[in-house]
Order: structure tokens, then C-alpha cells, then sequence
């Protein structure tokens, strides 16, 4: 089952775009260093080309420095690589250390991306190369342009369309939001209406990335105003829960964002608000150790210098390869995901290895190499999306064309087979640190970080309804943006959870309503903010709302079973009342039986 779920294609659509310009990035540099006479310099450049696998859709603005930073980071971990080559400990500790430090960014962060690996590939790449620790800054250089190239490339959808990834989410947005008023009264409302709390969250993720306080430009302003139509209409459902008129439910589904951004303002309100926590606050939080953004990091950077040293310490023929293909194992989000990433990448790799073991063995010319790892990196592109394995059939022998294209293979059965022998162990190191180190982080976690988001709920739903709001900006509240923390971090614990331990799966999966419910009322919760006449609940009342969420928490933290307590109600707001209840039921649930709690 666990093999065969490795192997599974994966139906989306294939970004063909994507893949040809990731091909182009790829072509170019080797192409300039063969017209230039050299050759070798093109390869080193084309490392760099490796930035525009970063590229995702996300706001310019922020494509723009990840991009940077990728590039930035390529080139130094090239640069770090030919200056430690002569020694194989320090290489080894520092390969771990790049690791690290990359899976910690890419995770508190949230980017989308192959986080680590292609930071990784440039160092250990680098290692086995001719060994002149004074060439590290021109290599280096060599391989900035390559990422500039791949971050012009990466960003030249912005000239035509500098809104697009806003844009997108927000019609998602209104796609699902249909889908939710089309599904209410039916048994598909609760599965509808998770998937739209979700789209509200990562579209509002989306535009707080875009945003730039000194280009708050009418388009985007529109969008922004978009959104909280959106929601305003979401709540106004959520209230009534009855059906809408046909005709606003057609609206929804047919509305052009691509127009109505054209419109002029007019006499719309278009004050806006964006709060974000600085980066500051964000590696803070992901910064403690019940942060499984922090312990990813550290065995991931842990389990690469162990293989990092393995390697060096046999002789091992260009033994960076084991490094390589314990990175790409590891970057499984958990043991499930490790496990199908180690079968993958081992006979994905090995038929890789024969393509490219064919391709060397014919001593291509150049231009026939630049044609190869054009068509590579596309197929890679187009095919990482249906199957980490089938990229793996792309990616080794674009590797090994990057790194061996200049040294005649005068062996092919032990090119082969010593490229296999690294994968294989790199692979086989990988599994086990995962297995070994944190095996259960994230079930160890799961309810630690729901008795911290339900009491970060508590906080900021007594600053909401308390008489002691007045006069207090709400948007950039250290409670509202410790409560979103909270419940993102606790979703990711969960999903990592569920991959664990396939033994416990249905005991684990008895949570998921309870942390659908705690992400739905953490959206009312942040909704309701943004209405100035809101009620002020009296001292009792509080007091008891108080009480109801401390009493959920300690059931959890303290494994007894739940006893349902009296929830007051808040007037206008009673879907806010509501779903507590429904809070407690899910909970109550979940600590009738506390061995279930991890």
C-alpha cells in the first residue's frame, strides 16, 4: 500500500509555462559559456539557473526576494563549498548547517519550494570540483549570473501582469465562496466551508505578501476591497444559514476581477489596513523548542553531516552524491513522506543514471549538451507535479551532465554503478536519521499547540468584547497575530501527524474536526474585529467565556474528560457562541477516550 501510494500520479495540470522557462533559465548560460569558448564556466553559471525552480505563484513583490535570496544563497553555498574542499569535516559540518538553516527559513517562512536541496547541490557540487579554494569567489560570480538570469526570467511576468498572483487567489476566493452557498443545507457544507476558511487564509497570506506601503495603487486597493466582500458576504450566510438568491450566487461564480480592477474608485471608502509580523516575530516564534519548524531543522542539518561524513570518510568515487540523495530523502514532510521520497529517489535515480550514463558514454558535443539539459530541466518541471519519481528521471542526469559533462567517461558499468551505490546509501541514511531522530515531533506536539491556540483564542476574544478595547487598534494585536501563528502551526503539526504513525492514523484523525473547528473560529474571531459596534459582553459573561476556553484547554493538557460548560451569548455574534459549542462537543470527543491524546 505505502509503495504503491508512492508511485501514484498526481492529477493537476502541468505548468507548461513554467517548464519552458525553467528550460530557457537552464540553456542560456551553458549556451553563452560554449559561443564564448568556455564551456566549463557555462556549467558553473548554470547551477545558478537552478533559482528558477523558486519560482511560484506568488505577489511579485515577494517573488522578487525570494528569488534574490535564492540566487544569493546559491552563490555563497558555492563559494562556501570551493573554500572547504580541502577539508572533509568542516565540509561536512557546514553542509549540515546550509541545511539547516535553509529548512528553518523555508519553514517559518511558509515558502512554497524545494527549501534545502538546491542549496545543498551547489556546495556539494563544489566540493567535487578541481580542488582551488581561490577560485571561490569567481565561482561563485559565475553562478550569481546564472540566478540573475532566472530572476529576470522570474520576474518578467510582472510587466504585463504585476497583480496576477492577487488576482488568482481572489478569484479563487469567490470560486469557492460560491461553492460553500451552493453547498449549504447539504452534507457537503462542513467539507465546503473548511476549504473556504482555508482560501480565506491563504488569500489573505497573499495579499499581506504584496503589499507595500509606498505602492498602495488603486488595483490593489480594489483588491483588498475584493476580499472583504468576500467575507462580509461569508459572514452574512454564515448569520441567515439559509439559502441565497440565484442571483448573487450566479454573480459570485461569474465575477471578472481582471474588469473590475480597471474600474476607477470612485466614491468607494478605500482606506486600508495591512498588518504583518515583522520577520522578527515570526523566526521568534519559530524559534522555541516546540517548534517543529526549529526540530525539522535540526535533524535535517544533523542527518546530512552524519552523511556528509559517511561519505567522506570511505572512498566513496565523487561521494557528494550520497549527500545529494540523503537531502532529496529528507525532504519529505514526514516518515510516510520520507519513506515514499527514499523509494523514489532510488529507482527514479537509478533509471536516471542510465540516461545519463548513455548520454556521457556518447561524448555529446557541446551544443548537444545544451540541448539535453534544456529538455531535461523541462521535463523535470512538467513532471514534478505528477510524481516525485518520474522528476527523478530528469533531474539525475541534468545533475550529472551539470558536473560531468566536462570529464570523459571512460568507464561506463562503474560510472553506473558507483552513482547508484551513492544514492542507495545517501537514500538508506536519510530514512533511517528520519526514523530514529523525532520519529513522532509533530504527534509529540499536536496537543501542546491546540491548548495554546485555544487559549491565544481566549486572549484576543476578551480584548474583542471586553469594555477595555476602546481606543485600541486591533489589526496589529500581538494576540491576533499569536492566535493565527498558533492554529497555522497547529494545522502543519497535524498533517506532519498524520504521516507518523500510520498505526495511529484513525485515533489522530478523531482530531480533525475539533482543529476545524478551532480554524473556524479563529476566522470568525478575526472577522468580527472588523465591526466598530460590536458588543461589550459584561464582566460575568466574560467570565464565563473565559472559563469555557480555559476548561477545553486543561481536558486537553491535562488528559480528563471534558465536562460542557454554559456559553454566553454575544449578541449579533451567535455563530461566534455556536461554534464553541461545537468546540466543546469536538473536544469532549476527542478526551472521553485521553489515550487517544498524543
Amino acid at each position: 500500500m505505502l509503495i504503491d501510494h508512492a508511485f501514484t500520479i498526481n492529477k493537476r495540470p502541468l505548468p507548461w509555462t513554467k517548464a519552458i522557462s525553467a528550460g530557457i533559465c537552464s540553456g542560456i548560460p551553458v549556451l553563452v559559456g560554449l559561443l564564448a569558448g568556455k564551456f566549463e564556466y557555462g556549467l558553473m553559471a548554470g547551477i545558478g539557473s537552478f533559482t528558477y525552480l523558486y519560482v511560484f505563484n506568488i505577489p511579485y513583490a515577494q517573488r522578487a526576494k525570494k528569488l534574490f535570496f535564492a540566487l544569493l544563497g546559491m552563490s555563497i553555498s558555492v563559494g562556501l563549498g570551493t573554500l572547504l574542499a580541502p577539508f572533509p569535516i568542516a565540509s561536512a559540518l557546514v553542509v549540515g548547517l546550509i541545511g539547516a538553516i535553509a529548512t528553518f527559513i523555508f519553514g517559518a517562512l511558509r515558502i512554497a519550494g524545494p527549501a534545502a536541496i538546491f542549496f545543498v547541490l551547489g556546495f556539494a557540487m563544489a566540493t567535487g570540483m578541481a580542488i582551488d579554494p581561490s577560485l571561490a569567489p569567481f565561482r561563485a560570480g559565475l553562478v550569481s549570473l546564472g540566478g540573475g538570469l532566472a530572476w529576470v526570467i522570474g520576474m518578467v511576468g510582472w510587466l504585463r501582469n504585476p497583480y496576477g498572483p492577487e488576482i488568482i487567489a481572489i478569484k479563487k476566493t469567490y470560486q469557492d465562496l460560491a461553492h460553500y452557498i451552493d453547498s449549504v443545507g447539504t452534507n457537503r457544507s462542513d467539507e465546503t466551508k473548511r476549504r473556504l476558511v482555508s482560501t480565506f487564509k491563504s488569500t489573505e497570506d497573499t495579499l499581506s505578501a504584496g503589499y507595500a506601503a509606498w505602492r498602495s495603487s488603486e488595483p490593489y486597493i480594489q483588491l483588498i476591497l475584493l476580499y472583504e466582500r468576500a467575507n462580509e458576504i461569508f459572514v452574512g450566510v454564515l448569520d441567515k444559514n439559509e439559502m441565497v438568491p440565484p442571483q448573487l450566487l450566479t454573480a459570485i461564480r461569474n465575477i471578472a476581477v481582471e474588469e473590475l480592477i480597471k474600474e476607477p474608485l470612485g466614491e468607494i471608502d478605500h482606506e486600508i489596513n495591512i498588518s504583518k509580523p515583522s520577520l522578527k516575530r515570526i523566526f521568534n516564534d519559530s524559534f522555541n523548542r516546540s517548534s517543529l519548524v526549529l526540530l525539522t531543522a535540526i535533524r535535517y542539518g544533523v542527518v546530512l553531516s552524519i552523511a556528509a561524513i559517511v561519505a567522506y570518510s570511505f572512498d566513496f568515487n565523487r561521494s557528494y552524491w550520497i549527500t545529494l540523495s540523503c537531502a532529496a530523502v529528507m525532504s519529505g514532510s514526514s516518515i510516510i513522506s520520507t519513506f515514499h521520497r527514499a523509494i523514489q529517489r532510488s529507482l527514479g535515480t537509478v533509471v536516471g543514471i542510465l540516461i545519463a550514463t548513455i548520454i556521457l558514454f556518447l561524448h555529446p558535443e557541446g551544443i548537444v549538451i545544451v540541448i539535453a539539459i534544456v529538455i531535461l530541466t523541462f521535463l523535470t518541471e512538467l513532471a514534478i507535479v505528477l510524481n516525485y519519481a518520474i522528476a527523478v528521471l530528469f533531474i539525475t542526469p541534468n545533475a550529472l551532465l551539470l558536473a560531468e559533462s566536462t570529464t570523459p567517461l571512460q568507464h561506463a558499468a562503474y560510472f553506473t554503478t558507483a552513482r547508484i551505490t551513492d544514492v542507495v546509501i545517501g537514500s538508506v541514511i536519510g530514512l533511517i536519521g528520519t526514523l530514529l531522530i523525532g520519529r513522532r515531533q509533530a504527534s509529540g506536539l499536536l496537543s501542546d499547540l491546540m491548548v495554546q491556540t485555544i487559549r491565544s483564542q481566549q486572549q484576543y476574544l476578551f480584548l474583542l468584547f471586553s469594555k477595555h478595547r476602546t481606543g485600541l487598534d486591533f489589526k496589529p494585536f500581538l494576540e491576533r497575530n499569536a492566535m493565527k501563528t498558533h492554529s497555522n502551526n497547529l494545522r502543519l503539526v497535524y498533517t506532519t501527524a498524520l504521516g507518523e504513525m500510520p498505526s495511529r492514523k484513525i485515533a489522530l484523525e478523531s482530531f480533525n474536526p475539533a482543529i476545524d473547528s478551532i480554524e473556524h473560529l479563529g476566522y470568525l474571531l478575526e472577522a468580527c474585529q472588523k465591526y466598530a459596534d460590536r458588543p461589550t459582553l459584561s464582566d460575568e459573561s466574560l467570565a464565563q467565556l473565559l472559563l469555557v476556553f480555559e476548561t477545553m484547554a486543561a481536558a486537553i493538557e491535562h488528559r480528563y474528560p471534558l465536562s460542557m460548560k454554559h456559553v454566553p451569548e454575544i449578541q449579533a455574534f451567535s455563530k461566534i457562541q455556536q461554534e464553541i459549542i461545537h468546540l466543546q462537543k469536538h473536544i469532549q470527543m476527542i478526551t472521553a477516550q485521553s489515550e487517544s491524546i498524543p
